[in-house]
This record gives C-alpha cells, structure tokens and sequence, in this order.
C-alpha cells in the first residue's frame, strides 16, 4: 500500500493455505480530509488446482476487512488469483455463499465496465506469454459497505499500466486497476 495520506496505524493477518504458501493480508488506516478509511491487500494463492484455499483465505479475508469501520467504506484490494466467475469472486460480490458465510462487496471495475473483459493477466504482456491461463481478471478493487450516492461510490475504474515503457518493458506481469471512490455524499448517485 502506498499512500500520500497520513497513516494511522497498521495491522496485518497470516491467511490459511497449503504448506510453504504463506499469505497474508495488510491493512492501513489512512487519514483523509473526511476521517479514517481502511485499505487491505492481499495475495490468494495462486495455484490453479488450489480453489479450496483461495475460499478458505477469503472467508478470513473478509472478517479482516470488515472488522473496526471507519466513516467512509473499507478498500479490499489484491491480487485475488481467481476470475469473476470463482466461488471466491462471487462471494464477494453477494452471489454465493461459502461455509455458511454471506458478505457483499462491490467490485468497481465491475461497476463501471460491467461488459467489459478487464484482463489483468494479459498475453499482450510478454511475462505472461507463456503461462498456461491468459487473458483473466484476478486482480480487483472492492469497496464496502456502501450506498449508492454516498461514501465509496465508484467514481470511476480501469485498467491501468497496460502498456509498455518506452523501452518496451511492461512494469510488471499483472495490469493494474485504478478507482476513484467518493469520500464524502455524491450529487445524483453513481
């Protein structure tokens, strides 16, 4: 997480996961002009065969994220390993349920670009030309709870450094995405 607000304090959670997998997730309270938000990364594990893993680490994820709100919606961001069509995507996002355990959050690329692809993991990227699985989203920006013309309307979402430098190099092998979320009530709703 890198911010030009003021942080307020950190906290961070080991995930459950196979042996030699460690993940974890970390959450920043940030100051801003309208009181404190939480932001939380995180990391899924990546493995193909390893859903069961993915669906353990989000339902702690979750507990995680939504502990201690603050005035303005949490940001859940990561690299989640898992497309939209996942039992983890859609958990998430209110469409599934996983041990007995409900949650929603809004996915603000899905919100803005709900027909759009949104490729994270792209086989335009070089780094991953030769993966087994291109062409997927598996890295997102959720906010929660919110209404929806008041603190943590989606504003706006994309897929950002999704072109090479000047020397031809991509800064990393993921796309990233970028949101703008409204800190404070939003006139005509979002």
């Amino acid at each position: 997480i890198v911010s030009l607000l003021p942080e307020l304090g950190e906290s961070r959670l080991e995930l459950p996961g196979p042996p030699g997998d460690e993940r974890g997730a970390l959450r920043c309270e940030l100051e801003t002009p309208h009181g404190r938000v939480s932001v939380v990364t995180t990391h899924l594990t990546w493995e193909l065969d390893g859903p069961q893993h993915r669906e353990q680490q989000v339902i702690v994820l979750d507990e995680f994220a939504r502990a201690n709100p603050g005035p303005i919606p949490t940001l859940l961001t990561g690299d989640l390993n898992c497309t939209p069509d996942s039992l983890v995507h859609q958990f998430l996002t209110g469409r599934a349920s996983l041990d007995g355990h409900g949650t929603y959050w809004r996915d603000c690329f899905a919100r803005r670009h709900p027909h759009s692809d949104g490729f994270t993991w792209s086989a335009r990227n070089p780094y991953v030309a030769r993966s087994i699985e291109r062409n997927r989203r598996v890295d997102y920006i959720f906010v929660g709870p919110m209404k929806d013309d008041g603190p943590g309307a989606v504003l706006h979402a994309r897929v950002v450094l999704d072109l090479p430098g000047h020397d031809h190099v991509f800064p990393s092998d993921h796309f990233g995405v970028f949101a703008e979320i409204a800190l404070e009530q939003v006139e005509n709703g979002v």
